[in-house]
């Protein structure tokens, strides 16, 4: 999966299994630049194929959006300004 930060803020990114979103255990994580800042992640295998991916603020807390993506052939994209966020996910 490409994760992408096409927002106006540098922003942090977490990697969940879609199964345990609520254990927030993250399999991966890293800091993005604003407007095109990208990192490629192959998340381990898991039943579903899907995965969470949070966006917060650079260092974690709030988060900024989110959304659920599958290991491979998406993206997932922070994308907005002055506090209106979004995740959507599109394929690659």
């Amino acid at each position: 999966m490409e994760i992408v930060n096409k927002s106006d803020s540098v922003a942090s990114w977490f990697c969940f299994n879609s199964d345990d979103v609520v254990k927030l255990i993250a399999l991966g994580s890293g800091d993005l630049q604003p407007s095109g800042g990208s990192f490629s992640y192959q998340p381990p295998n898991n039943a579903t194929g899907l995965y969470f991916v949070r966006f917060t603020k650079k260092g974690g807390g709030a988060e900024l959006a989110g959304g659920v993506t599958k290991q491979s052939g998406q993206a997932i994209s922070l994308t907005g300004s002055n506090g209106q966020y979004q995740a959507p996910v599109t394929n690659s």
